[in-house]
């Protein structure tokens, strides 16, 4: 059946060459008769295989951003553990500079430590280690995030939320939203996120 309806349309273009070529046709009308499509269809079909091609970078973006999410978690929360061991009872002590130089970012392939400022894989932000305060100052470290993209939030935040203390977000440079207080439990409602340059509070004891 198929064979058949193919033969009928080649029959049908042969013909309407012949009927083009009897009636003196350009060279450029025959030649776009030959090979069976307009302009117009043409310029379709390049529109849609570029809207697929932007499907499909948005797609692997997405998924490379919650990658990207789940390993810096992983590192963070690494980090978090290596901290407490190496500095309980000294969280006055904790800088940037101190955990570049007793290699505590060793090995963690989400964070570049470098430079001065240790950047982050994810959104190319930053990551700034310091003493905290959650009950009374120096009784936490906190560890500050910024440039988070909006897809990596969510992730994230599901992800550090039950080790950490307290966890606050603000969207584009804006006011944090408390996330997790101290002693509170996760407000998934509060995780709002804007042009991908979120700033990520955690302070964990």
């Amino acid at each position: 059946m198929q064979a058949s309806t193919l033969s009928r349309r080649r029959a049908v273009h042969r013909a309407e060459l012949q009927r083009l070529r009897a009636a003196g046709a350009s060279k450029l009308t025959l030649m776009r008769a030959q090979a069976g499509y307009s302009m117009v269809e043409v310029g379709l079909v390049l529109v849609i295989v570029a809207l697929a091609l932007v499907g499909v970078i948005l797609y692997f973006s997405s998924n490379s951003s919650a990658s990207q999410a789940t390993s810096l978690s992983g590192d963070l929360t690494s980090l978090i553990g290596k901290v407490k061991q190496g500095y309980q009872g000294n969280y006055a002590s904790v800088t940037n500079a101190a955990l570049t130089s007793g290699g505590f970012f060793r090995g963690l392939g989400s964070i570049n430590a470098s430079g001065a400022t240790p950047t982050l894989a994810l959104g190319g932000g930053t990551l700034t280690v310091t003493t905290g305060t959650v009950n009374t100052a120096g009784d936490s470290v906190q560890y500050a995030l910024t440039q988070i993209p909006d897809s990596a939030c969510l992730p994230l935040v599901s992800a550090l939320a039950s080790s950490v203390a307290f966890l606050s977000i603000a969207p584009n440079g804006g006011t944090a939203s408390v996330v997790k207080a101290v002693g509170g439990v996760v407000d998934p409602s509060k995780i709002a996120c804007s042009n991908d340059k979120n700033t990520l509070v955690i302070k964990a004891l």
